[in-house]
């Protein structure tokens, strides 16, 4: 396992025969082309989707708006017959620790925008499908992703994850009055690629090759409405594990044979997700609640395995990342709005997300731990006299979010002395988020 003092000096002795040139450039170039993958975290089930659904603490599956409906429950895009356009800003900010010490995450801002529409497909069809698409995007890069060693101090699902694009589109169609079906997908890169560096002469040959190809998972969903006030929905998030794979060849000299290498990691990794959702109305205010299903059992941590060759192929000494295990979790969300006036709504949240994070005793130093998701948030609607023609309905959404992660430490059941976590490690501490939302439906 890379970091175990066992495997790491066995690693290190194959790299000792490579001159330090050759190996400072081998891993220049193997950073350059990590540095392109997706990371392992979904932005729109740590913040959600809209101000309006982030405010509810995301308890929008049997409720979504707009294109809210593209991730949170594709079925519920039927329920509207109008066009809706949304656009909004998202920054989020930590204040976890690490034994006591500042976690050095960095702060978070995105956009996020939104289009969803009824498809006018005439007398035969009527008005029975709509299309929708929601666009998480990070303001300064496409992605940011880390490959620590698996040693490394953490937060596996906080430090940097959440900071990549992220795009969901989905389909619909009422079958009843009352039930109506969905299908949707998200959308992430497949990366491959092969390095090749040649030191045995000023002429040599250095190159790398990067390729980035789709990558598709399934949403579906279900939407019931037995009558007007209440609603049942239930969305099925499919999975996405990716892995990057680049061979490494380094030529030193032409008086021996190329160094061959290869680099394993996991891309990305998404669970499967199950959500049941309710939502009931009264008067002038609503009431939902999720429950959601994660199944990280098969999730895997992006720390690399480093495997050296032979000039057969033959594999001469592998460094695998330390076994993890994961378990599954559930999510329980509520949320509460309250249309005051024709023109206000308030709305507030609460979540109890379980961490799928099992004790760290051995090598691995991953911190996370069970939390209580709190929200809050306003919604502010034009009236008729300040709207255009042929626009029906103008709302500005804001919400606030305040994560606590629940204290926890974990003490090594192993004598390694040189592992950052040794002899205890402690987290503590929670994130904000703060976000805006317009959405202009026509």
């Amino acid at each position: 396992m890379l970091g175990s003092p066992r495997q790491f000096t066995t690693l290190t002795s194959v790299k000792a025969h490579l001159p330090i040139p050759a190996f400072a450039t081998t891993c220049l170039l193997l950073m350059a082309a990590l540095g392109a993958l997706p990371a392992q975290a979904n932005p729109l089930d740590t913040f959600g989707f809209g101000a309006r659904a982030g405010a509810l603490a995301s308890a929008a599956t049997a409720n979504p708006q707009g294109p809210e409906g593209a991730y949170y429950n594709p079925a519920a895009l039927s329920t509207s017959q109008e066009v809706t356009l949304s656009a909004g800003v998202l920054f989020a900010e930590d204040f976890l620790t690490i034994n006591d010490r500042d976690a050095r995450i960095a702060s978070h801002l995105a956009y996020q925008v939104g289009f969803a529409a009824t498809l006018p497909l005439g007398d035969l069809l009527g008005e029975r499908f709509a299309i929708a698409l929601a666009l998480h995007l990070p303001h300064d890069s496409l992605y940011d992703v880390k490959l620590p060693d698996d040693t490394t101090a953490t937060y596996p699902f906080w430090d940097g994850h959440n900071r990549r694009l992220a795009i969901f589109a989905a389909l619909a169609a009422k079958i009843t009055p009352i039930i109506a079906v969905g299908v949707g997908l998200s959308l992430l890169p497949d990366v491959e690629g092969r390095v090749n560096v040649d030191l045995s002469s000023e002429a040599g040959r250095n190159d790398a090759n990067v390729r980035v190809d789709y990558n598709f998972a399934p949403t579906a969903g279900i939407h019931i409405t037995p009558t007007d006030a209440f609603a049942i929905g239930l969305t099925y998030r499919g999975p996405q594990h990716t892995t990057i794979a680049i061979p490494v060849d380094v030529q030193v000299t032409t008086a021996i044979a190329a160094i061959q290498a290869e680099i394993v990691a996991p891309a990305y990794a998404v669970p499967h997700q199950l959500v049941l959702g309710t939502a009931y109305t009264w008067a002038q205010v609503q009431a939902a609640i999720d429950l959601t299903w994660s199944a990280y059992q098969s999730f895997r941590y992006p720390s690399p395995d480093v495997t050296v060759f032979d000039q057969d192929g033959t594999p001469l000494r592998t460094a695998e990342a330390a076994p993890l295990t994961f378990t599954n979790t559930l999510a329980l969300r509520l949320g509460l709005e309250w249309q005051a006036l024709d023109t206000l709504a308030l709305r507030l949240g609460y979540a109890y997300i379980q961490s799928p994070v099992t004790a760290q005793r051995g090598y691995t130093n991953l911190l996370d731990a069970d939390r209580n998701h709190l929200t809050l948030g306003v919604g502010l609607s034009a009236p008729a006299s300040w709207r255009w023609s042929g626009l029906h309905e103008a709302h500005l959404d804001l919400q606030g979010q305040l994560t606590l992660f629940n204290q926890r430490a974990f003490e090594k059941s192993l004598f390694i002395p040189g592992n950052p976590g040794f002899p205890t490690i402690s987290m503590a501490g929670g994130t904000y988020a703060l976000g805006t939302q317009l959405r202009l439906v026509f």
